[in-house]
């Protein structure tokens, strides 16, 4: 009897975490796809890199007209094009003319105007045009089954993380990180992005949360998955979306080893070893991107050091250069500005916003930091008069949402001039995943919170009159 009673608890069990697995993949689908429950503003969700995702659809276009080594499968545009009111065809813009704009683009498109852009690979537009030429999907309206494949897999990773914090910190905590995801606008936005694809970066670092619980075994096995998995998506992470946002990405990726450092179990060893594996692994997953994203330069060029100076390039002209003679007056003020000015530029973003009883309740970047700030303020004091408020993984989850915060602004410092001329591009950095982390530290802070102000309760009721 106590057999049976065994296996069916596990059995009850899977089925409650398989329930809880499909839920959210299916409400994140939704959101993702179409932004079905408004939770996203719908004009950035119209129009939400609508330049990064034409080299997508410029690319399916030229895979489908002439082939897949075509200009070395290198994305790019027709420039007599950019100029959209003064262009001889009309190109569409926005997430629900995308058909349209793909008809006219591909009708106009010819082997002598197209202009390959060096900065980025064109994997994903090679693999949407083969099945568009093979009709395993037909592009619909507005192109929806194409969204739908990278809708699909940025839900399976987020419910994925979801099912983690149910794991590890119950069902509030879980319902907390559904609902914050599906409130943030960059997230939403970019989760069926053909060109950003958030759902891709995300995978290193939801899988390192389910992975480092194994390397306690000091398993040589575990440690060679670790590396494979984290350098493998990194290096597809680079060949989809290039290197934007690349050093608040390289960070979430490290941030479940800063979780589990307070929790016993795990060693300063074992931590640190895990530490460098993801680090060199993606290190050298970039390092990988970089190499086969430098061939290709010199393949299509001629010229052996093409790619290594394009690289060079792009990097000085993200970060900061020389200010030459001939650059726009914009680019040069991108350069002159201080790297705190740029970070203070990115403070008052908003991140999401709610609706509560009718009323609409913005929140910012700032408003975020100054959350972290007052809750590391109550745990210190809590820690300095040993009070027992709050769990080990409550000190993890605080240590890994301020490297998380550290990770977002190291984008605005390293790449500054590129921060500075693209508002609308680079706030996507604060949500990954430091406003997603912030929430479920938050829901813990106010679980744990309740639980020690019960406890004292019930503790003064059982207490003895004198």
């Amino acid at each position: 009897m106590k057999i049976y009673n065994k296996i069916t608890n596990k059995r009850n069990s899977k089925l409650i975490v398989l329930t809880l697995f499909v839920l959210p993949c299916l409400l994140f689908f939704k959101t993702f796809q179409s932004n079905a429950f408004d939770t996203c503003d719908p004009k950035l969700f119209e129009i939400f890199a609508m330049g990064t995702e034409a080299f997508v659809i410029n690319r399916i276009a030229l895979t489908h007209k002439f082939s897949k080594d075509e200009y070395i499968g290198l994305l790019g545009r027709i420039p007599e094009l950019d100029n959209f009111k003064k262009a001889p065809v009309k190109l569409y813009r926005g997430r629900s003319k995308l058909d349209n704009y793909f008809i006219a683009f591909y009708d106009y498109l010819e082997k002598d105007n197209f202009k390959p852009y060096f900065s980025n690979m064109g994997i994903q537009g090679n693999f949407l045009a083969s099945i568009y030429k093979n009709n395993i999907l037909e592009p619909g309206i507005n192109f929806q089954n194409y969204r739908g494949l990278f809708s699909i897999f940025s839900s399976l990773v987020f419910a994925l993380f979801c099912i983690w914090v149910f794991m590890r910190h119950g069902f509030i905590a879980y319902l907390v990180s559904i609902f914050t995801i599906i409130q943030l606008d960059w997230i939403v936005a970019s989760s069926s992005n053909m060109f950003w694809f958030v759902g891709l970066m995300f995978v290193p670092f939801v899988l390192n949360l389910f992975i480092l619980p194994k390397c306690v075994s000091n398993s040589k096995r575990i440690f060679l998955a670790l590396f494979l998995m984290n350098f493998i998506f990194v290096l597809l992470k680079c060949l989809f979306s290039g290197f934007e946002i690349i050093p608040t990405y390289l960070v979430m990726n490290t941030l479940p080893v800063f979780y589990y450092l307070f929790i016993r179990k795990y060693t300063l060893k074992i931590l640190g070893i895990s530490f460098l594996v993801i680090s060199l692994a993606s290190i050298l997953g970039v390092g990988a991107s970089m190499a086969y994203q430098s061939h290709k330069i010199a393949q299509y060029t001629g010229n052996s050091s093409a790619g290594i100076k394009h690289l060079k390039s792009s990097f000085l002209r993200r970060s900061k250069a020389k200010i030459k003679p001939f650059m726009p007056e914009r680019i040069k003020e991108s350069y002159r500005v201080s790297k705190l000015e740029v970070i203070k530029k990115y403070l008052p973003y908003e991140i999401l916003s709610v609706d509560i009883i009718g009323n609409t309740y913005k929140i910012r970047a700032i408003h975020l930091i100054w959350i972290l700030v007052f809750i590391t303020l109550i745990v210190t004091l809590s820690k300095a008069f040993n009070l027992l408020l709050f769990s080990q993984e409550m000190l993890g989850l605080l240590l890994m949402n301020w490297v998380a915060l550290f990770g977002t602004l190291s984008m605005y410092y390293v790449f500054s001039s590129l921060s500075y001329l693209h508002p609308h591009l680079v706030p996507i950095c604060w949500s990954t995943p430091f406003a997603i982390t912030l929430a479920l530290l938050v829901s813990i802070f106010i679980s744990e919170l309740l639980k020690y102000a019960r406890f004292m309760m019930i503790n003064r009721k059982l207490k003895p009159r004198i």
